[in-house]
């Protein structure tokens, strides 16, 4: 971890089947290394912390006005920042369309490896950026394949109950710390929601690191 007396970690809370985490994703990196931070991935359940908070009103999807304007945003977002973006076509979901939970275990093992942020963007790159389901297989395997990571070690991995184990652990935590949604960025032992929410916390940030500078000055 970077050795900056002013601060820790930033935590990312995320959860893959999440657009505007998948958009807050490209920033959070470079954010936190301007001002000499680490950042550390947790993937959550988003459908558990929406429950434990109370939010247990129709998904977006059942709101056509605002799903058609969603999409609009998620459009503006990625023009904003320069990446790709589509959404999937419903006629082609698999049985498990919107299923994060394997790729979600399998984090941990490719931050064993120091590759959890590259495994991270290559999964949202073939699903958000290419217009796949996240649940589709086929990003799964291509995210490991991309990463560098042995697949059978990977899925053996997330399939074991430390993983599951651990995986219920982060999410429990993320709904104690009163996280109801994703992306949630967590520093110093303050919250930030949203997606739209990462130049409050650039500003907090330099507000931070000129306060511990001042504090130095002789």
């Amino acid at each position: 971890m970077a050795q900056n007396q002013a601060s820790g970690e930033i935590e990312f809370y995320f959860d893959l089947v999440s657009p505007f985490a998948y958009m807050a994703f490209q920033k959070i990196a470079s954010l936190a290394g301007k001002y000499d931070r680490d950042v550390r991935y947790r993937a959550i359940s988003l459908a558990t912390v929406k429950k434990a908070a109370g939010n247990t009103g129709p998904s977006n999807r059942d709101i056509p006005p605002k799903y058609a304007y969603l999409k609009q945003d998620l459009a503006r977002w990625a023009e904003i920042y320069g990446v790709p973006f589509a959404f999937p076509d419903p006629a082609m979901a698999p049985t498990a369309a919107r299923d994060t939970e394997t790729a979600h275990r399998g984090i941990p093992f490719a931050e064993q490896h120091g590759k959890a942020r590259e495994f991270i963007a290559a999964f949202w790159r073939l699903s958000w950026g290419e217009g796949r389901f996240v649940g589709d297989p086929v990003v799964l395997t291509g995210a490991i394949a991309e990463t560098g990571l042995p697949e059978q070690a990977f899925l053996d991995f997330a399939a074991s109950p430390e993983a599951a184990l651990a995986y219920e652990a982060t999410t429990q935590d993320a709904c104690a710390r009163g996280i109801f949604g994703v992306p949630t960025m967590i520093c110093d032992g303050q919250m930030w929601w949203g997606n739209d929410r990462l130049d409050m916390l650039d500003q907090y940030l330099a507000s931070s690191t000129r306060t511990v500078l001042a504090g130095r000055a002789p």
